[in-house]
């Protein structure tokens, strides 16, 4: 599934601002995706109508690059799960997931 927020959206202000509040993109649209499959879909519909896509996880980036766009964001910040894959023991974290996500006492740090 995906959202897709335009210039029309009253959201569109906040949602094409990044962490660097000093510089702000205008890209023609941001796509909120929420799982892998939404997220080939996204990229595939903007190289098919000549968009430039930009990823945008957490949207922490200093410079503001994930910001900076007149193509397409496609924000995957709601991909934000973690976990230990059973099978093999490994962590797993998913692109969207940022250091508020994560909780101290599952990465065994202290506060």
């Amino acid at each position: 599934m995906a959202t897709r927020i335009d210039r029309s959206d009253p959201r569109y202000p906040t949602m094409v601002r990044g962490f660097n509040q000093r510089f702000v993109g205008m890209p023609q649209f941001v796509e909120i995706v929420e799982d892998a499959a939404a997220t080939v879909r996204a990229v595939h519909r903007c190289l098919d109508e000549g968009l430039r896509p930009t990823v945008r996880s957490g949207g922490h980036c200093y410079e503001g690059w994930s910001s900076l766009t007149d193509g397409v964001i496609i924000d995957v910040s709601s991909m934000n799960k973690f976990g230990v894959d059973p099978g093999t023991g490994a962590f797993v974290v998913e692109s969207g997931c940022s250091n508020w996500d994560l909780p101290m006492a599952s990465t065994g740090g202290t506060a």
